[in-house]
């Protein structure tokens, strides 16, 4: 049997022996990379500055894509290189790690997101306290035994409460959402 001649078979032989390269893609320009270095000093300015506003001040200097692609390339990095993204992942490991065991970096961080949000300061404490009733000490059997009692009903109390208000009015679906969220 003959190998097969033509335009295909030239092509799949052209990337046979093509060299390979590193594997990532290569940055293409974006429609946003004019307005890099304003969207650099605007979100230093104010890091929480909403993208609907930065979309409406780049618009103004003459961009013309969408608010999709100008999200898509903040939060890939493009606009934050010089500072690193912190994942969800690692930011929940935080406070979830022994405070020896943490670096003075992420000991900073830590002390930074803990004072920013008061629901994430109840957080660390709690987890903390949970923390050091599973290390052996007397008395921690006891504690321990209370604060896994104590947590279970307050979630009983506040889904009963819930139900009750909400007797009659909706179905299953709007209480699921009402426990989850609240």
């Amino acid at each position: 049997m003959r190998p097969p001649t033509g335009p295909r078979s030239e092509h799949r032989q052209a990337l046979r022996t093509r060299p390979r390269t590193s594997g990532r893609a290569p940055h293409h320009p974006a429609l946003v990379d004019p307005f890099c270095g304003y969207l650099h000093e605007r979100r230093a300015q104010d890091p929480a500055v909403p993208v609907l506003n930065l979309l409406a001040e780049i618009r103004e200097r003459g961009y013309t894509g969408s608010q999709s692609l100008l999200y898509r390339y903040i939060t890939r990095g493009r606009v934050e290189a010089d500072r690193p993204a912190l994942s969800p992942r690692r930011l929940t490991r935080y406070p979830l790690t022994r405070p020896g065991r943490l670096a003075n970096q992420q000991h900073e961080l830590l002390d930074t997101l803990i004072a920013a949000c008061p629901q994430m300061t109840a957080l660390v404490g709690l987890v903390r306290s949970f923390a050091a009733l599973l290390t052996p000490t007397p008395g921690n059997i006891d504690r321990l035994t209370d604060s896994t009692t104590a947590a279970p009903e307050g979630v009983n109390t506040k889904t009963n409460r819930i139900m009750r208000k909400m007797h009659g009015r909706a179905g299953f679906s709007l209480l699921r959402h009402r426990v989850l969220r609240g």
